[in-house]
């Protein structure tokens, strides 16, 4: 059932506020998403693993 009494123009000046705020809110979070999460790898660096240990010689 509808309201008896709708008035579209209304109802369209008043939904105009809301609807662009979440357009402008999905707007943000999508540069937000690219800003921190985009393809800017950074570079592959080299772990050098020293295999090499020094031991001391225990003299008696």
């Amino acid at each position: 059932m509808t309201s008896p009494d709708t008035n579209l123009e209304r109802q369209k000046r008043r939904h105009v506020g809301p609807l662009l705020g979440i357009t402008i809110g999905l707007i943000a979070a999508a540069v937000f998403m690219m800003v921190f999460m985009g393809s800017d790898d950074p570079a592959p660096t080299e772990t050098v693993l020293d295999t090499e240990v020094e031991t001391e010689t225990l003299a008696d």
